[in-house]
């Protein structure tokens, strides 16, 4: 009987819970999976935002041929395929959703195991209860966009290459890095930046030799696989082998101001990333792994030295993506927003429970004990503002645009599939009332004459909704001969307007 199935399934499992680590890592990845149901349910029907509403309505598009009015073509593929099929099989936002919590949910199981791989068990338990309260990640893992995919393979990726090239050389695990990171920039570009920062690091470390070896090359071809069907396709459909890029070169034609990168808008981000509390125990292991990376890179590239490389791969796993990813805002130099460095938090708190452990295990020189409740302390401190700061943001921003929604709605059964609108919230109208939607900023009344819309919806969630705006001054210019037919406003009294809905003469029906 000791030899069979069961029997050696019951040991393993009661090996496995008789290591205490290995209770407090699944308690917490159970507390990650709890606290994202919580609030997944809480925001079960929040209404889409603009970026939202251009996946959302892609996949729409795709799923059931509405129109594709809003568009930003230039998008990634993937995100909005997968999400198409799942409303091809009958799913609802409410089974998207859910599938964005299985990808945060991912990360998290993934973030222990290459923390586990890379340095050791305790590392990554830290770093795992980190990541499992982040509020950015929480919060953008309720939304239908790409910041919970890219982590999920962002962290597959590089757990997969570690364990396949570093710890040992597995053709097996190598080609998983390739599909994690070729399939993650298949649904949001910065993933392929992971794949940039692995080549550098192994162009740094191992130099001539890296192009002598099989298992790079395997790795290189297996994202080159999935990657070269979307060059061709893009180069066909849109004249541009990667789309994303062609996008960011627009923008900088276009820009009156522009500079090489925003990082010093994302620096001014990290205490409402971090807190006051791991902010300085980050930027402190940093500094050490830079000043350690600065005396002793002659080491590690003469003499392979293990634990440099390490910081190696931590340090490039932050600071190219600050140089890179945060390029440019395209109208505002220097703008940018939170979420955009989402791919380079798994090395943020990998470094910070470095560090911590640094510092607990010196405090138990001092008294035995002193460092674990330290290491508590500072977890349970963290937790704490990560909470707050996750539920203030999600409970502020739960019905954020939920006039355009409801007009949107009101508009769907208020008009027919043949009719137009005009609106300064695009993807979001088009999404809600699955009615053509269109705007001109400069010129809202060419646009008007050339589509004759059924109604005009203003808002004022977008810069064409200020007093001064060239479809403002159209809309007061114009009021004699247009009908408010529906109208939302954000106060009870109904003194403050959020979304007009006019009438025109345009009515096909």
């Amino acid at each position: 009987m000791e030899n069979t199935p069961e029997h050696k399934i019951e040991k393993t499992t009661n090996s496995f819970f008789k290591d205490k680590l290995n209770i407090i890592a699944v308690l917490i990845i159970t507390f990650a999976i709890l606290i994202r149901l919580y609030y997944l349910f809480m925001a079960a029907n929040q209404p889409l935002w603009w970026d939202e509403a251009e996946l959302m309505l892609q996949a729409k598009h795709i799923a059931f041929n509405t129109p594709d009015t809003g568009l930003f073509p230039y998008r990634e593929p993937l995100l909005p395929l997968f999400w198409a099929l799942l409303f091809k099989i009958g799913a609802n936002e409410f089974v998207i959703r859910f599938f964005q919590f299985i990808f945060s949910i991912t990360s998290i199981f993934f973030i222990y195991l290459l923390a586990k791989e890379i340095f050791d068990k305790k590392t990554a338990l830290i770093s795992t209860a980190f990541l499992s309260v982040f509020y950015l990640h929480i919060f953008y893992s309720l939304r239908f966009m790409s910041e919970a995919p890219t982590l999920a393979f962002v962290t597959m990726g590089v757990y997969f290459f570690w364990k396949g090239y570093i710890s040992n050389k597995s053709y097996k695990h190598l080609i998983l890095s390739g599909l994690a990171i070729s399939v993650g920039f298949l649904m949001y570009y910065a993933v392929a930046f992971m794949g940039l920062i692995i080549g550098l690091f192994l162009l740094i470390t191992e130099r001539i030799k890296l192009f002598k070896s099989r298992h790079f090359w395997v790795w290189i071809l297996t994202m080159f696989v999935l990657v070269i069907p979307y060059v061709i396709n893009s180069l066909i459909t849109l004249g541009t082998p990667l789309p994303r890029l062609s996008a960011v070169g627009m923008g900088f034609s276009l820009a009156q101001t522009t500079q090489l990168s925003a990082w010093n808008s994302y620096l001014a981000l990290f205490p409402t990333y971090l807190g006051m509390i791991l902010l300085p125990i980050f930027l402190i292991g940093f500094i050490y792994y830079l000043f350690n990376l600065i005396i002793g890179f002659d080491l590690l590239l003469k003499h392979h030295h293990e634990d440099l490389k390490k910081q190696f791969f931590m340090f490039l796993w932050i600071i190219i993506p600050i140089i890179i990813l945060t390029y440019i805002a395209i109208k505002t130099a220097g703008h940018g927003e939170d979420r955009y460095l989402i791919l380079i938090f798994p090395a943020v708190f990998l470094i910070s429970a470095r560090f911590i452990l640094k510092m607990s295990e010196y405090l138990d020189k001092i008294k035995t004990w002193i460092g674990v409740l330290f290491i508590i302390f500072i977890v349970m401190s963290v937790g704490f503002f990560q909470f707050v700061q996750n539920d203030n943001l999600v409970k502020n921003k739960l019905n954020s645009y939920s006039q355009i929604q409801m007009a949107g709605l009101w508009i769907k059964e208020n008009s027919n599939p043949i009719d137009t609108v005009i609106s300064n919230s695009v993807p979001q109208n088009t999404y809600y009332s699955e009615r053509a939607t269109y705007f001109d900023a400069t010129d809202p009344q060419k646009a008007i004459s050339e589509y004759k819309p059924r109604y005009l919806v203003w808002s004022i969630f977008e810069a064409s909704g200020s007093p001064n705006s060239e479809f403002s001054k159209y809309l007061i210019a114009n009021q004699k001969d247009l009908q408010v037919i529906n109208a939302y406003f954000a106060d009870a009294a109904q003194q403050q307007p959020m979304l007009y809905i006019f009438l025109t003469n345009f009515t096909s029906s």
